[in-house]
């Protein structure tokens, strides 16, 4: 895997003549579990810059987000947590996204594979922690042109390795700035 991932860098960075770079805004909702235990859902904000050779782009999609819940019954708080996502990613872009000069395709996807860090701790009524995960990830979306706009919608799973063994699926939308 990690053979995979910097041969992808290395063609990325020394195979392709165009460079373009391109930064990306939206929100990410994770929902993750440890391996054989408790299970959060957080959500966050994401920033998104990479560089695209070609068809070959690479980013950090970072999210970083605050969450808490009351109960009206009670009066209290009944839950809150912090959830940080940092993530090296190498992805292949079809279509929309694939070429900077190419203005005639108003729809693509992508398809890429990485190394995500995630951590997430919460402080709730009758429990409390740090969930993390740290592995390798995939991640697959698409891409549309809407109102001159370039909309994604993708998805991302993290395989967390020992200790935790934490499993980790984020589901996000961005815009393109």
């Amino acid at each position: 895997m990690r053979k995979l991932i910097f041969t992808a860098i290395a063609v990325c960075l020394f195979g392709a003549t165009k460079a373009q770079f391109s930064k990306n805004v939206g929100a990410t909702v994770f929902i993750a579990k440890e391996d054989g235990g408790q299970s959060t859902t957080a959500w966050g904000v994401t920033f998104f810059p990479r560089y695209s050779f070609g068809a070959l782009s690479v980013g950090a999609p970072i999210s970083l987000g605050i969450s808490g819940s009351t109960n009206s019954r009670v009066g209290a708080s009944e839950g809150s947590s912090l959830t940080l996502h940092l993530p090296l990613v190498v992805d292949y872009n079809f279509g929309l996204g694939a070429d900077p000069e190419d203005e005639g395709t108003n729809f693509g996807f992508y398809a890429g594979a990485g190394y995500g860090l995630f951590s997430t701790s919460y402080v709730g009524v009758f429990s409390s922690g740090t969930l993390k995960a740290n592995g390798p990830m995939a991640r697959a979306g698409i891409r549309a042109l809407i109102k001159e706009k370039v909309i994604t919608l993708g998805a991302t799973y993290i395989m967390g390795g020992a200790p935790e063994k934490a499993t980790v699926i984020g589901i996000g939308a961005t815009i393109q700035l």
